[in-house]
């Protein structure tokens, strides 16, 4: 998994979110599920190797956030919510920022309605 994010403290308006999942690094704690999951039936991992998602747009309330942005999995792109939680900065022992966010679905998950195939 990889990402990235930018938070500007001033304007909350200009933050982004994005990150990359390998699908065969799907995890499960279930082997044969996580088999499965990375088959032709789900993920197809050797023909998709990533899920990507991209913000377009995040909306905070505190510490609480909506993170609206573009979901892709199998070469389908969808648009869809996060709900996230922002925990906190602390200093890292080496004296760089570490930031704590929660994500979660939002009220619609993606790939709820229709097929993502």
């Amino acid at each position: 998994m990889s990402g990235a994010f930018t938070i500007d403290k001033a304007d909350p308006s200009k933050a982004s979110f994005s990150l990359t999942l390998k699908t065969a690094s799907v995890d499960t704690n279930n082997k044969k599920r996580d088999e499965h999951l990375q088959s032709p039936d789900f993920f197809n991992a050797k023909q998709y190797p990533t899920i990507t998602f991209k913000s377009t747009r995040i909306e905070r309330k505190g510490d609480d956030a909506k993170i609206y942005g573009t979901l892709t999995i199998r070469d389908v792109t969808k648009d869809i919510v996060l709900d996230g939680h922002f925990n906190g900065i602390q200093k890292s022992s080496q004296g760089g920022d570490r930031v704590g966010f929660e994500l979660g679905p939002g009220p619609d998950p993606p790939c709820c309605e229709g097929d993502c195939r």
